[in-house]
């Protein structure tokens, strides 16, 4: 499902529970993971390596820069790959409580349809940064730590709503460019 340019996400609607993050390396001596679901919402993006998953009975190859969107109820299961030489590290967020528009409760848009969402350049970076801001948070333990996690979630989510979205068209008219102008630009 695309979401569509008319689609609005009003606060009350982006106000997901976080749940846990975890950060872990697949290699060969791995422990074969169980092929399972959950009944919230999982992110996991992958900081580095190549894989394989197992979706809902279709193999996928995984690579860095990857996110890996996991709704409610879809089995899932991370594959051991012994011809990989580099082993897969991957950061997992779990959440629940999202409602986008058009979509049902507790349900994230796939790109495209797909539950393997490619990034590349900038929003790779910017998932990256969010990642390691996630784990540097959550190693420090300090007061108010569930909401700064959250407030990254919340970033994740979107820019990854964002990205599936039609550019807007800039408006014509009046504009201002920043705070500190003391005056408005007119546009054609």
């Amino acid at each position: 499902m695309q979401i569509q340019q008319s689609a609005a996400i009003s606060v009350e609607e982006m106000d997901p529970t976080f749940l846990f993050i975890w950060k872990g390396t697949r290699g060969k001596n791995c422990g074969k993971p169980e092929y399972h679901s959950h009944e919230h919402l999982e992110m996991a993006y992958i900081l580095s390596g190549d894989g394989k998953y197992r979706i809902e009975n279709k193999i996928y190859d995984i690579r860095e820069g990857d996110l890996l969107i996991i709704n409610p109820g879809v089995r899932h299961q991370a594959l051991i790959c012994p011809e990989v030489d580099v082993p897969t590290t991957e950061f997992f967020v779990g959440f629940s409580d999202i409602h986008i528009t058009g979509c049902s409760a507790n349900y994230m848009p796939l790109p495209n349809g797909e539950c393997i969402f490619h990034t590349a350049g900038e929003m790779s970076q910017r998932l990256f940064k969010i990642c390691s801001s996630m784990e540097a948070e959550n190693a420090v333990r300090r007061q108010v730590r569930y909401f700064m996690l959250k407030s990254y979630l919340i970033q994740m989510l979107l820019l990854v709503i964002r990205e599936q979205c039609e550019p807007m068209e800039r408006p014509k008219g009046c504009a201002f460019e920043s705070a500190n102008k003391k005056y408005v630009e007119s546009r054609s």
